[in-house]
């Protein structure tokens, strides 16, 4: 059996079909214990719209450039951009929300038309992260889906297991609502 260090992720995957033992080394290799970051930029739409795409796609660059420095210096790491989104995690989900709120308030004052205001999503759990690639699991579902679905511009939404991991009354926040996967289940509004 080969090591997997430079295998890329698919080949991994795909033996995974022949030799039950690849999966327990992919487990190894990019398993993930943390919080799930996603950031979705309000307005993408009307942007894109207004504007020509490459207008568009610069203006969203330039915010992920400015959203990865603050993900950097609280510690967490950028693992991909996908057109408007950008998904990072952090070990510690305390310094998530703080990046979070940082993120809220800095870019709050930086838009002069409203558009591409962030909606935050974080989530904490195990989950598979290649880095500078992509990221898999249940908490980056719960991530995307308070970030991309739930949020409103401006707003930083956590699931129930980062507040327990951060503590209620670390943060205030209200509880809301969301849907994923056929139910309803309770998150956290931070209050900034």
């Amino acid at each position: 059996m080969h090591g997997i260090a430079g295998l890329a992720l698919d080949h991994l995957l795909e033996s995974t079909r022949e030799d039950a033992r690849f999966a327990t080394l992919v487990r190894r290799r990019y398993r993930f214990c943390g919080a799930a970051f996603v950031v979705d930029l309000s307005g993408w739409s009307a942007l894109c719209e207004a504007r020509t795409i490459v207008d568009a796609l610069m203006r969203a660059r330039a915010m992920h450039g400015q959203i990865s420095a603050l993900v950097g210096g609280h510690g967490g790491q950028v693992v991909k951009t996908a057109g408007d989104d950008l998904f990072a995690v952090f070990g510690d989900p305390a310094r998530a929300v703080a990046c979070g709120a940082e993120v809220i308030s800095r870019c709050r004052d930086q838009l002069e038309d409203g558009l591409l205001a962030p909606c935050i999503g974080i989530a904490s759990g195990e989950m598979l992260v290649v880095p500078d690639q992509d990221l898999w699991g249940a908490a980056v579902n719960r991530a995307s889906r308070l970030a991309e679905d739930t949020a409103t511009a401006g707003d930083l939404l956590v699931d129930q297991q980062t507040l327990d991991a951060i503590g209620p009354d670390r943060w205030k926040s209200e509880g809301i609502e969301y849907r994923l996967a056929g139910r309803t289940r309770l998150a956290r509004k931070i209050l900034l």
